[in-house]
């Protein structure tokens, strides 16, 4: 061959050779594909040029006639259908490959988590997660990273499997970093980093998002960095850091000049740039054009909208978006009440809008749901059930937002000991020494449900069974004193039996 002659020309010039003994033959479409598969990553992930990229596949159709080599190219056809955002045809063309006995392993390897991905996208939350498969770290190639972060993001946008993420990607870490895997270890972090988040514990966030950013500073084969800055920026945005903020922004602004954006960075660059914004109204009004911009990846649409409700958007405007999304959850059925936004009790229950596509069976977007169905009827018992919700996933957080929001209806509604049992309950959530304010409700003030801490001490006492006077006398007390603290405790919590104290 020619000494200028790339893979490519290569390939080409074996495969229209007549006559070539089977190994010679088996050799060359080897090469072909390993060099399709380079130059794949080059001009999707490195440059952005899909259409560079469909045009080389154009060219590459002629290397080979038969039907073998027709379905190694349009496995990187489903590669690219799945990285531009053209979820609906990937997932129908992946199915039928992959139902295909004849379907080799290796195909099969790479189809699998595109696969996924494209059931995630398409609403299919719970099937995507447990067609997803962890592969072992160091991970190996472009093909392991993809399986990595197909398996880590369907389950943290999902809400499912967040006890094993909490098991595995510690672990994770510390291989990637021993191996020098550094994307690896971006990804483990990245993930610890959105875990942290959704438990309130804004200063391990930080620490896990620093570490992500560390680590795909030195390799980000498939440019995850700019995910890993956006939500950076939000929680320096939380712990009261806007200079901060504004200097991972424009790092974030910088990256995304020199290396064009990917279709799946879209939601979490306008989260970004909505939580840095001055104006919540302004900032609010964006993510639900943003949400309805990305209507084409469902999961994240519904995220965005739910980032509008916490700005402040309309929750009859967020819950129409919502409605019919989240299939199977634990709102559904419930009617609607009016709201004061609405006028009436129809507005809230208009046809869903285009972020709701039926069958979106996320259990996160099931919670979020529910807390725009309850803010929507004023419901604080339907707020609570969110908070339920976001707490068994794992989401300590917006559960904390939910419960205080349940406190304000509760408020709104005079029923005062209801509002202190909320109020109680998101103080409870509240992860205290990492950054975030602690919760306060309106018309309740703070005092009013912060105990104190030999309230704290005996109310636990009292909560794990012990009466008022063997609390007495473990902590050599008068009985009158327990008495006093006990009492002081259920009002401020409002409950009205001591067996309904929370445990602590």
């Amino acid at each position: 061959g020619r000494a200028d002659a790339t893979p490519g020309d290569a390939a080409a010039d074996i495969g229209a050779r007549p006559g070539r003994a089977d190994a010679a033959d088996a050799e060359a479409r080897k090469l072909a594909l390993a060099y399709l598969a380079q130059r794949a990553y080059v001009l999707y992930f490195g440059v952005t040029q899909p259409g560079a990229l469909r045009a080389l596949l154009e060219r590459a159709a002629g290397w080979w006639p038969d039907a073998a080599w027709r379905l190694q190219l349009d496995v990187v056809r489903m590669q690219l259908a799945t990285h531009t955002g053209e979820f609906a045809a990937a997932l129908e063309r992946s199915a039928a490959a992959l139902a295909d006995p004849a379907l080799d392993c290796g195909t099969r390897r790479h189809l699998e988590p595109l696969h996924a991905a494209n059931l995630f996208f398409a609403g299919r939350c719970v099937e995507s997660v447990e067609r997803s498969s962890r592969p072992e770290v160091p991970l190996r190639g472009v093909a392991d990273q993809i399986a990595f972060a197909v398996w880590l993001g369907n389950r943290l946008q999902t809400g499912v499997g967040w006890d094993e993420l909490h098991a595995v990607l510690p672990g994770a870490l510390a291989d990637a970093v021993r191996a020098g895997d550094h994307g690896g270890a971006g990804l483990a972090a990245l993930g610890l980093g959105t875990l942290a988040f959704a438990e309130g514990r804004l200063l391990d966030a930080e620490r896990w998002l620093d570490e992500s950013d560390f680590q795909l500073e030195r390799r980000d084969a498939m440019h995850v960095l700019p995910i890993t800055l956006a939500l950076r920026a939000g929680v320096e945005v939380l712990l009261g850091h806007p200079d901060r903020a504004g200097e991972v922004r424009e790092r974030l602004r910088g990256r995304l000049a020199v290396r064009p954006p990917l279709p799946t960075h879209g939601p979490y660059v306008e989260h970004a740039e909505a939580a840095l914004s001055s104006d919540r109204a302004a900032a609010a009004r964006a993510l639900l054009a943003a949400a309805d911009e990305h209507a084409g990846m469902a999961p994240l649409a519904a995220q965005l909208a739910y980032q509008a409700l916490l700005l402040g958007a309309s929750p009859a405007r967020v819950a129409a978006r919502l409605r019919g999304a989240a299939t199977g959850s634990p709102a559904a059925g419930v009617a609607s009440r009016p709201h004061a936004d609405t006028g009436s009790a129809h507005a809230a229950s208009a046809a869903p809008g285009p972020l709701a596509p039926t069958g979106l069976d996320s259990p996160l977007v099931a919670a979020y749901r529910l807390h725009a169905d309850g803010l929507v009827a004023h419901d604080g018992q339907r707020l609570l059930q969110a908070a339920d919700a976001f707490e068994a996933i794992g989401a300590a957080y917006f559960a904390q937002l939910a419960s205080v929001d349940a406190a304000r209806a509760f408020v709104a509604a005079g029923r005062e000991d209801s509002a202190r049992r909320a109020a109680a309950r998101a103080r409870s959530l509240h992860v205290p020494d990492q950054g975030g304010a602690a919760p306060l409700v309106d018309g309740l003030g703070g005092v009013a449900v912060q105990l104190t801490a030999r309230e704290a001490q005996l109310s636990e006492l009292a909560a794990r069974g012990l009466s008022n006077a063997q609390i007495a006398e473990r902590l050599v007390l008068s009985v009158r004193t327990v008495e006093s603290h006990v009492y002081r405790a259920m009002q401020k919590l409002g409950v009205n039996d001591r067996h309904d104290l929370p445990l602590r």
